[in-house]
């Protein structure tokens, strides 16, 4: 979308593109007439020296050529509103896969299993260090970006909140400065790599299909299990666990709440022992259980559907082996996804006019595993099955992603991040809800071949985007992503 406006823009502006700023697209307000918004018209009037007016009202013109628009209009003072077809706007969800890329716009960054924590004798200052840091190892001690304070540390419940808040702003604005990096050195940092995949026959098999391995990551929480442990901050966490303490820290516009403020209904700014409120639930009541219960749910989802001989763009590491076809089939019975059961024939429909995209016009792989250059058939069937209203609400939020964590790393604000988390949470739990989700009986009741498998292979893509975008945020916020039930 941002490529499509600033290509517009270029075009009648005689603006050389590279110099063309981000059209920086947003969904407009609900019940809006048009999918996206942007302000690049008031943004670029002064490089082209052309009115405001006349150079919204030749870019709005220009799109209307293009064929993945429908309509293109100018609202206000300079904004562009434009309507995109079905197969064009539902396509995003072939490139959200890789959550990481796609939310930062660069390179995959996933947390790595062994992420160092800090061991700095400046730990109940660490929350303003890591505010100070741009990137690269920071502050006394070159505590390391990617690293995780010890909570329990924390004299007090405040400095815990402080050091938990740090850690979340270090990380946010890390990966956009990584990200935009035009070499890695210069950002002074080390990228966590992403955990290797198993060189077992069976993961070797489920690669060469373009399946993603995600690894597998359990509830437990050690500081629930602790006995009388020592410390205000030790005794929260035990009561609370450190997955809902850092999402309650972080939760917070302020960073110096009131006395007894509250975040929402039972949910304490400052939780303590005495009062965790709702973060010691595992309900949707508890944020932090919310938007984690959703990451397994989605990835437990991806694996009952491999399970059954689907193919599907990612999945975890334990579901590899629980193949119902024999590992290593040869490639020619394998359908390409989007086509229903592994191995057996499926009538394809033909594509939607505008149904062929390529993988990512970004750059990055669809579901972040196959060949960029790849072109990805969107047919009827699977344009229908995205454009359903609880689809279509999942595939809105996950839209806004990328302005999301751009907005919380400018403003160093990591309740924007939190928020924006719960909301992909509750319209995934909607989405699901609504037949969405191809879990359990689901997937029965349609049949692989034809229209029916192409819409739960849309779906199963979907499935695969929330969960990597949750994964993404969670890690940042430095919470794990469960992926079992």
């Amino acid at each position: 979308m941002n490529e499509l406006l600033r290509a517009a823009a270029a075009e009648v502006s005689g603006v050389d593109t590279a110099r063309i700023p981000d059209a920086q697209p947003r969904r407009p307000p609900a019940g809006a007439p048009r999918d996206y918004a942007s302000a690049l018209p008031m943004r670029l009037a002064g490089l082209s020296g052309l009115p405001v007016e006349r150079l919204a009202a030749d870019i709005a013109a220009e799109l209307r050529t293009r064929p993945e628009v429908v309509d293109a209009a100018v609202e206000g003072p300079g904004f562009i509103n434009v309507t995109l077809t079905p197969a064009d706007r539902v396509s995003l969800v072939y490139a959200v896969g890789d959550g990481a890329a796609y939310l930062t716009g660069g390179e995959s960054m996933e947390r790595p299993e062994d992420t160092e924590k800090t061991g700095d004798a400046d730990r109940g200052r660490a929350g303003r260090v890591g505010d100070a840091a741009a990137g690269g190892a920071s502050g006394r001690g070159h505590r390391p970006v990617w690293a995780l304070s010890e909570l329990h540390e924390a004299p007090t419940v405040e400095e815990a909140r402080e050091l938990a808040r740090g850690d979340a702003r270090r990380r946010i604005v890390h990966a956009r400065q990584v990200a935009h990096a035009r070499d890695l050195d210069e950002a002074r940092v080390d990228v966590p790599a992403v955990p290797a995949r198993d060189a077992s026959p069976a993961a070797l098999s489920a690669s060469s299909a373009g399946v993603a391995c995600i690894p597998e990551v359990s509830w437990r929480d050690p500081y629930l299990d602790a006995q009388r442990p020592y410390g205000p901050v030790a005794r929260l966490l035990a009561v609370i666990g450190e997955a809902s303490a850092r999402v309650a820290f972080c939760r917070s516009i302020p960073d110096r709440p009131r006395r007894g403020e509250e975040t929402g209904p039972g949910l304490p700014a400052v939780p303590t022992s005495e009062n965790p409120g709702n973060w010691a639930r595992h309900t949707d009541a508890n944020p932090a259980f919310l938007v984690r219960y959703a990451h397994a749910h989605a990835v437990t989802s991806l694996a009952w559907a491999y399970a059954s001989g689907w193919d599907v763009p990612a999945l975890p590491a334990r579901a590899l082996p629980a193949r119902s076809d024999p590992a290593g089939a040869p490639a020619a019975t394998r359908p390409s996804r989007g086509s229903g059961m592994r191995g057996e024939p499926v009538a394809t429909a033909a594509p939607a006019p505008s149904g062929e995209h390529r993988a990512a016009s970004s750059g990055h792989a669809a579901s972040g595993h196959s060949d960029p250059s790849a072109t990805i058939t969107l047919t009827p069937a699977a344009v229908a099955a995205l454009e359903e209203p609880a689809a279509a609400a999942l595939i809105g939020i996950l839209f806004d992603g990328p302005g999301v964590l751009a907005t919380a790393g400018r403003r160093r604000e990591p309740h924007t991040l939190v928020r924006y988390l719960e909301g992909l949470a509750i319209a995934y739990h909607e989405w699901r809800e609504s037949r969405g989700a191809v879990i359990g009986d689901a997937i029965g009741p349609e049949r692989a071949g034809g229209t029916s498998g192409e819409g739960i292979a849309a779906r199963l893509e979907l499935c695969a985007a929330a969960a990597g975008v949750l994964r993404t945020g969670l890690s940042l916020l430095g919470v794990s992503a469960p992926t079992r039930l």
